[in-house]
């Protein structure tokens, strides 16, 4: 599309490019050790969690006519449903 900037892949020294919604290209991300990549996909999973739990809020508020809510989702709360989706304990508090 004329107008977009290439994304340009963001290890040092690669040049090669990337999808929008990834990190690194395809190169480079199968270089990474599994370590690496199961930490970045976890920690996608985690803001993507709490960002569709805060419009799903709105969204109900909305459709209810309630004034938006401040502050309901808590980190706890959102850290608690991704180690649920993710089928992990959650005996660790998630830092806020």
């Amino acid at each position: 599309m004329p107008g977009r900037a290439r994304l340009t892949c963001r290890r040092k020294g690669c040049e090669r490019t990337r999808y929008a919604r990834d990190t690194f290209c395809s190169a480079c991300w199968s270089q990474l050790p599994g370590w690496i990549k199961a930490a970045m996909m976890r920690a996608k999973v985690t803001r993507d969690a709490a960002q569709l739990t805060q419009l799903t809020i709105k969204a109900s508020d909305h459709l209810a006519g309630k004034a938006p809510a401040a502050n309901a989702c808590s980190a706890t709360e959102a850290y608690s449903r991704t180690c649920a989706m993710l089928g992990e304990h959650d005996e660790i508090e998630a830092a806020e």
